[in-house]
């Protein structure tokens, strides 16, 4: 049955009941046994509609449907529809406020209503009330829904409906005081579900499970109509508990299901738990075993049903994360994008691959385009088809503003890529869209707040998640004058007045308890100025909500939207602190620093943040490397300014962004010349600031100890012999390494610990006592532990049993598997603890580059499967990276993750007094993060 020969919403039962006779059109999932038919439906359908007519409802009349979710709520539809009436789905959660502006603005003199909704109709003029089930209590002119269905057929004259007469109302909330009513036809519902139809090959097999109340567009359109075009089945969930939709699922193995995003990742995050033992968006968070997701995957699936074909999510954006958290497991979800004013879908994005974070592409018969965009191509989207709303019912100015030369405005900002998919990227119109897709607008709600005398002025706002759902906000002046009187007469009266938070939120509350729950105040915030207004005199509300969500803006430093500086949120990181491991965390970042780290609950957007998220892989401070002699091919003791940015270019890519060129001892003029040329690189901030500083490895070393240094190029230890090296090096000389046993050392050591230069020992036959006094003189560091220095021994303990012992020295780490092997690397874990081990890589400019045969320091250097190595077999330096070093240790020890990850970032951090701004993940820290995938490659 093609869609395109049904002209009227109404002709759409006929036909398929004729078709699908005996197949079950409705199911209540807390009740097996009330199946309907199509048949049954049909019938049902048409005593309704004989009901109507006879009690003098007429062609184009309104009549409201008010209950929540089941199988009767569908006959009450198909009857009004039948009988050429309009149908007006009203949210069974809506106050008072909105029913009775519902029942006003329609002239709605008929409502079908649910037993335990019909007493807040008794206020209302009404000539009837259907309530869904028996015969009301008391009469009242009303009738049960069951009466009605099982009482004689009426032949009443039906007449045909035009397609583009009006077939349903839907009321959004309304940009001024009251909520608005879309008017749409049969012609522009029929005509967008046709395209739905032929994308998703739905038919008569398909069995939809419906969770969203059918008061919204997307589930009465997509939910209803649509799967009644096909002679599908509907079964109606009691209610949106996760545990009864499981247990509705495995008993009706549904195929499709319609539900916004926050319900879907209930559903992903429960189901993970219930396979894998643990609360996750993706199997890949809790097993790494590709053959062990695909078993957990299966019983995922056995879960949702076993039969399921796709998800359908649509009402408010859809993260990728739990998009792809559903792919992982075989099951699609698909996005839709459209509004209220569309008939529902505008867009979707279809079974197969499609880019993350697309709204997918239009959906036949529908025109999209982007007006005015920006550089970055978002602008406006505009939408143009047969399936626009007719207008604003009683509202042609608000229809004008809204449908301009044929195309609707839809206050989203977005673009579309050269393979035509939509991205929504925000609003541009003052709209709240909650987590369950219902839109708020403020103005209703701000009306009802300044009624009170203690509000001089409020702003109502979104408060955006980082999935980009909101909760409802207010910024409020409190009027001071009245408080003032308030507060004198409470006192006056023996009363203690209440805090002044308390006292607002009590009235925020009570002028706004007759609106559905959902438009309901859930924070606010008391300004100490008048709220920022235009030449108009209208608020700004741009400026409110930097001044409000943003930390920046709150204290004045953010004046407007900079593209370069616009904040950036990360979404569903595994943040490693690293302190601890934060799953599901988001991190908000403004100019540069952190200004927000917790969950997507806590967490909220600043203004026009972009959003980024990461999927559930490892977010880590940058790495800060204290000894790196080169990579990419280049040699910092040889190179010039480019051979630098290469170097650093390649260390950046391996997520390390603070670095300490390290410099070892050669000829003279040679050894002075690379200082001064990385000083001046320093200064130049090379690498956008990667290039922290300069790490002298010599030249004050030992002889018996230099490893692959040369010694006829080693300095005697005077102090003017370090005074020269600290001017080639004018201030950003950050380490060096020595041997404190020379003559002479000790007085170089206290004119560099004087300059704030950080010393460690290597190449070194100290004894344990020189150690100790070495300690005194500003000794805090023990470069490549293990290397070039003596072994130890039981009766002469030396470097490594004061290095094991001091808690004053940090001992630097190779981490590659050939420096120190990995019970080692565990032994000294247990001897020094996470916070006296710095990760270091001494990589040589071979780090990145096939095995071959280098120079280093004038001395032939081997690299066979990345061991590095001299003639005689000394090991020269090391060819790794921090993330590979990472990676050796959670491959090859038991040591934590959070607390190898220190080792690389906080801890090297402080010993170059950087820990106040780098080397951790908090509010307040510069944003200088890594993104790591489950193997901790650098993302």
């Amino acid at each position: 049955m093609d869609a395109g020969e049904f002209s009227t919403v109404a002709e759409v039962l006929k036909r398929s009941s004729a078709r699908f006779k005996a197949r079950v059109a409705y199911r209540d999932a807390g009740c097996e046994s009330a199946a309907i038919t199509y048949g049954n439906t049909l019938r049902a359908a048409g005593r309704i509609a004989g009901f109507l007519r006879a009690n003098g409802v007429a062609l184009g009349d309104r009549v409201c449907i008010y209950a929540p979710n089941g199988p009767e709520w569908p006959l009450a539809f198909w009857g009004v529809v039948s009988c050429g009436a309009v149908a007006v789905p009203i949210d069974p959660n809506s106050g008072s406020a909105e029913i009775g502006h519902i029942l006003r603005d329609t002239g709605a003199q008929w409502v079908f209503a649910a037993p335990s909704l019909a007493g807040k109709l008794a206020g209302f003029r009404l000539k009837g009330v259907v309530t869904l089930g028996g015969a009301p209590p008391g009469g009242g002119g009303g009738r049960g829904l069951t009466d009605i269905v099982k009482g004689p057929a009426r032949k009443a004259s039906l007449p045909e409906q035009a397609a583009d007469a009006p077939a349903m109302i839907i009321y959004t909330s309304g940009t001024t005081s009251q909520p608005k009513g879309v008017v749409l036809t049969g012609r522009g519902i029929l005509s967008v579900l046709a395209g739905m139809r032929g994308t998703l090959a739905l038919d008569d097999r398909d069995v939809f499970l419906s969770a969203i109340t059918l008061s919204h567009t997307f589930e009465i359109t997509c939910g209803l109509i649509l799967p009644c075009m096909v002679g599908a089945s509907v079964v109606y969930a009691r209610d949106l508990k996760y545990t009864n939709l499981f247990r509705g699922m495995q008993r009706f193995r549904p195929t499709a299901m319609l539900c916004p995003p926050l319900m879907f990742r209930v559903l992903l995050e429960n189901v993970v738990n219930r396979v894998a033992g643990r609360r996750a968006l993706s199997l890949a968070e809790v097993e790494r075993d590709a053959a062990a997701r695909r078993a957990l995957g299966g019983q995922a699936r056995r879960i949702f049903g076993g039969a399921v074909r796709f998800f359908l999510s649509g009402g408010a954006p859809l993260a990728p994360a739990i998009a792809a958290g559903y792919r992982e497991m075989g099951i699609p979800l698909l996005q839709v994008y459209g509004l209220t004013e569309t008939s529902g879908p505008s867009t979707l994005t279809p079974p197969g691959d499609f880019p993350p974070g697309s709204a997918g592409r239009a959906l036949p018969g529908v025109d999209l385009r982007i007006d005015r965009p920006g550089r970055d191509g978002v602008g406006e989207i505009c939408i143009r088809g047969p399936h626009l709303m007719a207008g604003y019912y009683n509202n042609d100015k608000a229809t004008r503003e809204t449908i301009r030369g044929g195309w609707l405005h839809s206050g989203d900002l977005g673009h579309i890529d050269a393979e035509g998919h939509l991205f929504v990227t925000g609003r541009s119109k003052n709209v709240i869209v909650t987590a369950a897709g219902t839109n708020v607008y403020p103005e209703e709600i701000e009306q009802r707040i300044a009624r009170s005398p203690f509000v001089r002025e409020v702003c109502v706002l979104g408060k955006q998640h980082p999935d980009r759902t909101e909760t409802v906000f207010a910024s409020i002046v409190v009027n001071d004058r009245h408080l003032g009187k308030f507060v004198a007469a409470e006192r006056r009266a023996g009363r203690e007045p209440p805090a002044l938070a308390d006292l607002v939120w009590r009235e925020v509350q009570s002028h706004t308890a007759d609106l559905a729950s959902f438009k309901r105040v859930s924070g606010f915030q008391l300004r100490s100025r008048s709220l920022p207004r235009g030449r108009t005199g209208k608020v700004v509300t741009d400026r409110v909500k930097r001044e409000s969500f943003s930390i920046l803006g709150r204290l004045g430093r953010l004046r407007g939207h900079d593209a370069k500086e616009a904040p950036l949120v990360f979404l569903n990181a595994t943040a490693v602190t690293p302190f601890r491991i934060a799953e599901k965390a988001c991190v908000a970042i403004e100019t540069g620093k952190i200004t927000q780290l917790g969950s997507q609950e806590t967490v909220f957007l600043p203004p026009n943040a972009r959003v980024i998220d990461i999927g559930g892989r490892y977010l880590v401070p940058g790495f800060i490397d204290l000894h790196v002699h080169g990579g990419n091919g280049h040699d910092f003791s040889r190179g010039d300014r480019a051979e630098f940015e290469a170097i650093l270019d390649y260390f950046v890519s391996h997520g390390t962004t603070r670095l300490l060129a390290t410099v070892y001892v050669e000829e003279r003029g040679r050894f002075l010349r690379a200082i001064r040329s990385l000083a001046a690189g320093c200064r130049a901030r090379l690498g956008h600031g990667a290039l922290h500083g300069i790490h002298l490895e010599g030249p004050f070393i030992s002889r018996n100890m230099r490893g692959a240094l040369n010694e006829k190029y080693i300095w005697d230890a005077t102090i003017e012999n370090q005074l020269t090296l600290q001017r080639a090096g004018r201030g950003c000389i950050g380490l060096m390494t020595l041997a404190p046993e020379l003559p002479g050392v000790q007085d170089v050591m206290q004119v560099a610990a004087q300059e704030g230069i950080a010393l460690a020992v290597a190449h070194s036959e100290a004894s344990y006592e020189d150690i100790e006094a070495a300690i005194d003189l500003g000794l805090t560091q023990v470069t490549h532990i293990f290397n070039a220095m003596p072994s130890l021994h039981h009766r002469t303990p030396g470097i490594l049993a004061a290095a094991f012992q001091k808690r004053e020295l940090k001992v630097h780490l190779i981490a590659d598997g050939f420096h120190v092997h990995p019970a080692v690397v565990e032994l000294l874990y247990k001897l020094k603890g996470s916070s006296g081990i710095v990760l270091i890589s001494d990589a040589i400019h071979a780090s990145g580059c096939p095995d071959g045969t280098y120079t280093l320091a004038e001395r032939t250097v081997k690299v066979r499967r990345g061991k590095a190595y001299l003639e005689d077999g000394t090991l020269a330096g090391s060819t790794v990276t921090l993330d590979k070093s990472l990676q050796f240790m959670m491959e090859n020890t038991d040591i934590p993750l959070q607390e190898a990850v220190r080792m690389a970032t906080l801890n090297p951090a402080r010993v170059l007094g950087l820990d106040h701004e780098r080397g951790i993940l908090a509010v307040g820290k510069d944003a200088d993060m890594v993104v790591l995938d489950a193997h901790f490659n650098v993302d």
